[in-house]
């Protein structure tokens, strides 16, 4: 089944109904991913997707926050705070759900020749670094993980 929108996507998931997300504007995320195209080298598209993964979830963030803020709003005029509100979880599930929906709108050709480069570099490197450029590697590594699941 294909989705035309992240409602409809965010319907199929079990549990994620009534959390907000199929109001989450992925525009933003599809246009990074869309700039690996017109990269050269792995530490670029790296960049690219690592960005494109920050801004779905800023993205997720900011949404989960209206949503909370507007169901705060309406249910504040019968008073009682809403201090003891809990926190919203955003899963790992609910990022690559959205990350999915926003590879199938990017127009971001040769998607699997462009993972399959950042991987043999991501490998390479890793191998050969410690400390420090081994974390930004493992944080960019996530990233480029969720793009692989993505797809």
């Amino acid at each position: 089944r294909s989705f035309a929108s992240a409602e409809e996507l965010v319907e199929a998931i079990p549990g994620a109904q009534g959390r907000g997300l199929g109001l989450v504007d992925i525009k933003s995320c599809s246009e990074q991913l869309e700039e690996v195209d017109h990269k050269i080298t792995p530490h670029e598209k790296i960049a690219c997707i690592d960005e494109a993964h920050s801004v779905l979830q800023r993205c997720i963030a900011d949404s989960a926050r209206e949503t909370a803020a507007a169901a705060a709003a309406s249910a504040g005029a019968g008073g009682g705070g809403g201090g003891g509100r809990p926190a919203m979880e955003i899963t790992g599930d609910d990022v690559i759900s959205l990350f999915i929906l926003a590879v199938y709108r990017s127009s971001l050709q040769y998607r699997l020749a462009h993972v399959a480069h950042v991987e043999m570099y991501l490998q390479g490197a890793a191998g050969r670094s410690g400390g420090a450029e081994a974390a930004r590697f493992d944080e960019s590594g996530y990233a480029v993980s969720a793009l692989q699941a993505a797809l």
